[in-house]
């Protein structure tokens, strides 16, 4: 097939990757801004990692918002719109505290003498039914206590009533006019509970969540409240935001970046619409191969992706530099000849330091990988193939004067002190900067989380006494049965870990369900307890009839399951049909007692989870294998560069790239920057464009075009990869503000040490 026929192919494929994701767009398609999916999932423990997975469809669509005000009819009558524009406008499924109390109510009441709260039930157990009798009669008499006639002719000793105040421990909010109310000081707080309809990542409940910022801030404005926020759909879309905006500005900045310079130096349009085809078919061929690979595109994919429009034009600033200082003896196939063994050889380089990423074990890096390397392949065959097609003739703009005036330059740089200087400053500050490297691997300071939301987080945690944790026991079981018994087992333990300081609060669904055991000793302590008192009780109440025990009716698993929308409890079953129950942990400050917690057997498992704490230490553990990965890359790079130079040769064009690497790592750290997994992928591209640099240099080492490439791959890439490293995300500014040191350094270093002049090709 000769080179048309392969030119055709390849603008069939860009035109059907166009098609392809212009199709994904229409039809609803977005990137994927969990942060958590680009890190590995637990492989060791799956059964945890289905939970997990499990769970987070509960924990992601549930949204919390606190209206706080000094005045209660201004709290409420904010907190009356917000909720109906939650339920009307927003068609959100907002929670009514009434509607809970009375589902709770109706389906809980009729297995009241076998739910019995742990004061009641010690109580029975040591003789003291007379107590728990005592107890009734003084809270009935209470003029606050509110016990109706109904409620009192089947429930006398208000065993339901004292099960459900423990079960919901230390509530700072009461009901009152059909809300969750708290007052503090002069402050009145009214909570409201909503929930999504689906997964907060999709674009349409992202839009939605925008809507109800909008209509918070014009609430809050408006009755002169403040309204806080808690949830994951609020990150999650605020996070989306900011993705959206930094690809639009590193992408942008670079294309404009490149507008410009290509304007300004070519004076012409077409050199200009050579590289914006060359970075259309990269981003295009890149984004449509990732999503069919991996089935979505992660954000962090994009605006890592948005910078390889600084490295793809690399090859065609080759191509048309390589063109303009030809002149009249400019010809393609023969310009092709010289160009394709380097161009090549840059490619392959580039992507070995990009492959290495495939092999580290992380989601998202796999994909940054997979868009890289296609995307460079892609660019690199727009100017093998397609360029030919429109440059048959001589560029318009002849710059072999440029070209020895830069060979001039470099020789005269080559030959100065400054020369000398730049590489002893790059050796001293990469050999000093290295020692003061230190690691920050912790997963949290890696993400771009909303300072305004964490604040609202933190007002609202302190209001409730509840903070969103990643901190739990799973405990996951054959049957529910086995479940339920195994988080009682762990009850008094966890009780006498509270009491200790250990932890601070823990939440359960055995706070709420008791095993079938449990169900049936409550239900014995019943008996005994009507048996007793039960006469004497009616007595004193004056009621018609002596309380009866209703026949036992065992509280199942699927009762709770219609009310699990409604519960702080994460439970549920497993693909497999395992039943799993989560214990939430707050305030953990011993890990070690909570681990001993942990236990393993043929039909149960309990496990300590601390989710950002195993991340961290995953990002740690794959740090160190970075290292190695990059060594990896060296010694294939060198392989290859030996293959062709030999062994000599190909060392002396390693020397700047891996003195650039020292440096990019260096720099940082000695402005009191901490490195991370992020800084160390850096030095991954940095290596293989280092690598291009001096290959391009050596290949064209007599010709002033091969410079004059240098020169504006260097511009261009220090500003895609410098605009990254003000991202607010903070692995992609470490990841950029490592590979900006870094291409800074391999372009100080790139040229060799002989001497280069101009001559034509």
């Amino acid at each position: 097939m000769n080179r048309n026929s392969l030119a055709f192919v390849y603008a069939a494929l860009v035109a059907f990757a166009s098609v392809m994701l212009a199709v994904w767009i229409y039809q609803g398609g977005q990137p994927n801004n969990n942060f958590l999916d680009l890190l590995p999932k637990d492989q060791q423990r799956p059964w945890v990692q289905q939970v997990l997975d499990e769970v987070s469809e509960d924990v992601e669509t549930k949204l919390i918002l606190v209206v706080n005000g000094d005045d209660f009819t201004q709290v409420k009558a904010a907190t009356d719109e917000l909720s109906q524009e939650l339920s009307q406008s927003l068609e959100l499924m907002v929670t009514d505290v009434d509607d809970i109390q009375s589902k709770i109510g109706k389906s809980l009441f009729d297995y009241r003498y076998q739910l019995l709260d742990n004061d009641t039930r010690n109580g029975l157990q040591n003789d003291g039914a007379p107590e728990i009798a005592q107890r009734a009669i003084t809270q009935i008499y209470s003029p606050f206590a509110g016990v109706s006639f109904a409620e009192l002719d089947k429930d006398p000793f208000l065993l339901f009533r004292h099960y459900l105040t423990h079960a919901f421990a230390e509530p700072r909010f009461s009901a009152e006019q059909g809300y969750l109310v708290r007052h503090s000081g002069s402050q009145v707080q009214i909570l409201l509970q909503a929930q999504l309809m689906a997964s907060p990542y999709q674009r349409e409940q992202q839009q939605l969540i925008a809507q109800l910022n909008q209509r918070v801030d014009d609430i809050a404005q408006q009755y002169g409240v403040d309204v806080w926020r808690q949830g994951a759909a609020f990150y999650v879309t605020d996070a989306a935001s900011s993705a959206q905006f930094e690809v639009a500005i590193i992408g942008g900045g670079s294309l404009v970046a490149i507008v410009i310079i290509m304007l300004l130096l070519f004076r012409s349009p077409q050199p200009l619409a050579l590289c914006l085809l060359t970075i259309y078919s990269a981003i295009t061929m890149a984004a449509a191969v990732t999503w069919l690979w991996f089935g979505q595109i992660h954000g962090f994919t994009l605006v890592v992706g948005a910078s390889l429009i600084g490295i793809s034009v690399d090859y065609a600033f080759h191509y048309i530099c390589y063109r303009s200082c030809a002149g009249a003896h400019w010809h393609p196939k023969t310009a092709l000849k010289h160009m394709q063994p380097v161009l090549l050889l840059g490619m392959l380089s580039s992507c070995f330091a990009f492959a290495v990423m495939i092999w580290g074990g992380f989601p998202g890096l796999k994909q940054v990988a997979v868009f890289c390397s296609v995307g460079l392949a892609g660019a690199l065959a727009s100017v093998l193939l397609l360029y030919p097609l429109f440059t048959e003739t001589a560029a318009k703009t002849d710059l072999s004067a440029l070209g020895d005036t830069l060979v001039n330059g470099c020789n005269n740089y080559r030959r100065s002190v400054i020369s000398r200087l730049a590489w002893l400053l790059v050796v001293v500050i990469s050999g000093y900067g290295l020692t003061l490297v230190s690691f920050n691997d912790d997963v949290r300071a890696m993400q771009s989380l909303s300072s305004q939301l964490k604040q609202e987080e933190t007002l609202i945690a302190n209001a409730t006494g509840v903070s969103p944790s990643q901190q739990w026991l799973v405990i996951v079981a054959d049957t529910q049965e086995q479940a339920l018994t195994t988080q009682e087992q762990l009850m008094p333990q966890l009780q006498a870990l509270q009491q200790q300081g250990v932890l601070s609060r823990f939440v359960s669904l055995g706070q709420l369900l008791p095993s079938q055991a449990q169900q049936q000793q409550n239900y014995r302590l019943s008996q005994y307890l009507l048996a007793s008192s039960g006469e004497q009780l009616a007595a004193q109440l004056g009621l018609s009839t002596t309380p009866q025990l209703p026949p036992f009716k065992l509280l199942t698993w699927e009762v709770f399951s219609y009310l699990k929308a409604d519960l702080p409890f994460l439970f549920g079953s497993l693909s497999d049909g395992r039943s799993y129950v989560v214990v939430t942990l707050q305030g953990v400050q011993d890990i070690a007692a909570i681990e001993a917690l942990q236990q393993q057997s043929a039909q149960v498992s309990v496990s300590y989870v601390a989710r950002a704490d195993e991340i961290s230490t995953l990002l740690s553990d794959y740090r160190n294998s970075v290292l190695e990965l990059l060594l990896v890359a060296l010694l294939a790079v060198f392989t290859l560069l030996a293959s062709r130079y030999g062994l000599l040769q190909g060392a002396r064009l390693l020397l700047a790239p891996v003195l650039a690497c020292g440096f990019a790592i260096a720099l940082p750290a000695i402005a009191g920057l901490q490195a991370n997994l992020f800084s160390l992928l850096g030095l991954l591209i940095v290596f293989g464009v280092g690598v291009d640099y001096s290959l391009i240099l050596n290949g064209h080492r007599n010709q002033g075009h091969g410079l004059l490439t240098v020169i504006l791959a260097g511009i261009t890439t220090l500003l895609a990869f410098g605009i990254m490293a003000f991202s607010s995300n903070n692995a992609i500014a470490s990841f950029g503000l490592t590979i900006a040191c870094g291409i800074f350094a391999a372009w100080v270093l790139a040229p060799q040490p002989q001497r280069m002049k101009h001559v034509a090709p």
